[in-house]
């Protein structure tokens, strides 16, 4: 792989078993000539109904820490996991 790191490592964070550090990110982003800023950004655009709920939700986001937001992502995740595994 280009951007110097395991598959194994890589497979990690695919599934969420693994959280990158940022020196991983950079690695993984030049790689796939991707610039590390669009990964930070929090411009979402709300050109769309379907979009209105995604910029809604950044902006709850905005005003919690880190350590918050993962947890809010988690608890979302599963709930979308548990909605796809009754379909």
């Amino acid at each position: 792989m280009e951007a110097e790191i395991t598959t194994t490592y890589y497979g990690l964070v695919e599934r969420d078993e693994k959280s990158p550090t940022v020196r991983m990110l950079e690695k993984i982003c030049r790689a796939l000539n991707y610039p590390i800023s669009e990964l930070f950004s929090a411009n979402v655009t709300c050109d769309t109904e379907d979009n209105r709920y995604v910029y809604q939700i950044v902006n709850l986001l905005k005003s919690k820490s880190p350590e918050e937001c993962e947890q809010l992502y988690k608890i979302v995740r599963d709930i979308v996991q548990y909605g796809e595994s009754k379909d």
